[in-house]
């Protein structure tokens, strides 16, 4: 692997090209043999000065941490397949990514402009968030190790930089990152957090945006010095992101900006004001009776009885991801990275119960009959709980990364968890697994609904017939990661939101799709209203947007918020349409 091209690497991974070299290690175009897809192997290369011993410990931690960077599942962050040891080194696997680094973007146009570049910075931040709340921190964020792959923003090398405390085992004297980009409590040896991380993307944005670093030197420790005593040389050319950045480099960490003061503060650079006043309830204008129509057909929008408050839902301390009502829609239950699971009586909106399971909570789902509440959690389990006591009634494993989609069937006796690796569907109430859909067949999974006449199952990527047991239609047409998915209620329509900015509207019999767009950011979350006539999406642009499920058409203006949105869902009654993300509240808007 040292320079010899064709050799295979973990019995299955053909070196075909060398296409980066830097000081941590080599990157090469490869070929997975057993599944007949380009991927990217990675070699980390060791310090020569370590001795047998320290390098044994360094690669035992390099590949556990590399293994933990493989069960993140976000857009932003590149897939991690597989990790192995070769000659002596540890060597990642990850997605194939055909684009440039944002290094070499700006080494070709010179530096760009500060929409842009605040464009550019909430992506990552996205990414880095994530992998935050799953106890990791990169360590050595810079243009180098952030690709730009069409319309996906991806950082890379997450498992390699992000070793705490690393220096124990270097040579003597020798700090794991790169100097221009660390922070002042990384360079004086102090423990390494998230704010660092908030650093280095401060300091990977100046560049981005003025062409030179903020701090300079002749030798390494002049660099250094500047580091640590100098202020940042003045910002020319990045107007209002002048102040974030500011508020990135500041070397008290304790008064940096913390990364959800910076995410919406470069949303707000990005995002354009909004034509009308910001409003609390959606703009749904007033229209005649709705139109009759055919026995089976979708009934036409409803029409609203004029813009009512949104109620906000007020107790989470993080992000919140996903929301799901009861089935007689009384009850509203809201997952968050920070760990709990909020039940809230919908008439009062008082908080009724919480519910805790290890690691982010990220997904929730009721049983048909409401009797049972669906919750997948960050340490690669989902959980059953009794939404009535709080009671958890059982714990399902053997996922390998987070448990990002959780869905009943419309019978009640099965359930289905998705993570990254796998969808797994078991029956109930004793969670045996029926079947097994794994992702190397796939780009990646993450997500699931059944359609509600209870004959297919979609993930991320596939239809798979529950009868047959087998991929009916896989779901392409998207330039980018899809992020939700969700059936009309007869079945006939499947959507799927994409971060390429986009919604598909896909007939599932014919296969025939339309294309839905005016988001500006990557669309998140999607959800059909009971009657099917509405759908509604969210965006990381901070806006929520109706639409016209038989025309495609929008309905009404966006409602715009403070904060990305990650998950819609309307009330089961359909007058009202919940929705929630980073400002850590779920509003409840009425619609009709």
């Amino acid at each position: 692997m040292a320079g010899i091209a064709e050799e295979l690497v973990g019995g299955r991974y053909r070196l075909v090209e060398l296409i980066g070299q830097g000081g941590m290690g080599r990157v090469w175009r490869g070929h997975d043999e057993l599944l007949d897809r380009p991927v990217a192997v990675k070699q980390v290369l060791l310090h020569h000065g370590l001795t047998d011993g320290q390098r044994e410990e360094l690669t035992v931690r390099l590949l556990r941490e590399a293994r933990a960077a493989a069960r993140l599942n976000h857009p932003g962050i590149v897939t991690v397949h597989d990790v192995a040891e070769h000659d002596g080194a540890p060597v990642l696997v990850m997605e194939f990514l055909d684009g440039p680094s944002l290094s070499a973007v700006i080494e070709q146009e010179g530096r760009l402009p500060y929409a842009r570049v605040a464009r550019l910075g909430a992506a990552m931040l996205d990414a880095l968030r994530t992998a935050h709340a799953a106890g990791i921190v990169h360590r050595d964020l810079k243009p180098d190790n952030v690709l730009l792959a069409g319309r996906r923003t991806v950082v890379t090398d997450f498992g390699i930089a992000n070793i705490a405390d690393a220096t124990t085992l270097t040579a003597s004297g020798a700090i794991m990152g790169t100097p221009v980009y660390m922070a002042p409590e990384q360079i004086e040896g102090q423990r390494i957090t998230e704010s660092c991380d908030l650093w280095s993307l401060g300091v990977t944005l100046y560049l981005a945006v003025e062409g030179v670093a903020p701090f300079s030197g002749p030798s390494l420790t002049a660099l250094y010095g500047a580091i640590l005593t100098r202020d940042p040389r003045p910002a020319e050319h990045a107007g209002p992101l002048a102040e974030v950045l500011a508020g990135l480099l500041v070397k008290d960490p304790a008064g940096r900006l913390t990364s959800e003061q910076a995410a919406e503060a470069l949303t707000a650079i990005d995002r354009p004001a909004p034509p009308t006043p910001a409003r609390t309830a959606l703009d749904v204008p007033n229209t005649t009776t709705p139109q009759a129509t055919e026995p089976g057909e979708p009934a036409r929008p409803r029409a609203s009885s004029g813009d009512r408050a949104a109620r906000l839902f007020t107790g989470h301390a993080d992000t919140v991801r996903h929301v799901a009502f009861s089935p007689d829609g009384r009850i509203l239950a809201s997952a968050s990275v920070d760990g709990r699971v909020i039940l809230w009586d919908v008439p009062s909106g008082k908080a009724i119960r919480t519910l805790r399971g290890e690691g982010i909570a990220v997904t929730v789902a009721f049983s048909p009959d409401g009797t049972l509440l669906a919750t997948g959690h960050g340490d690669q389990s989902a959980r059953l709980w009794n939404p009535a006591t709080g009671d958890l009634m059982s714990v399902l494993k053997r996922h390998k990364g987070w448990v990002t989609g959780v869905a009943f069937s419309p019978d009640g006796t099965s359930i289905a968890t998705a993570s990254k690796e796998m969808v797994r569907l078991r029956s109930l109430p004793k969670g045996r697994t029926q079947a097994g859909i794994p992702s190397d067949n796939i780009s990646s999974i993450g997500l699931v609904d059944f359609s509600p006449d209870g004959t297919l199952l979609a993930t991320a990527d596939v239809l798979w017939d529950l009868a047959g047991k087998r991929i009916v239609n896989e779901l392409r047409g998207h330039d980018s990661t899809i992020n939700a998915i969700a059936f009309s209620p007869d079945s006939k329509l499947l959507a799927t939101a994409s971060s390429d900015r986009t919604v598909r509207l896909r007939k599932v019999r014919t296969r025939e799709s339309t294309v839905l767009e005016g988001h500006t950011g990557n669309v998140n979350a999607v959800a059909f209203s009971p009657d099917g006539a509405l759908m509604a999406t969210g965006s990381s642009d901070n806006s929520v947007r109706l639409w016209d499920s038989a025309t495609g058409l929008p309905v009404g203006s966006p409602m715009y918020r403070s904060g990305f949105i990650y998950t819609v869902a309307f009330s089961p009654d359909g007058r009202f349409l919940a929705g929630a993300g980073k400002e850590r509240t779920v509003q409840l808007t009425p619609i009709g």
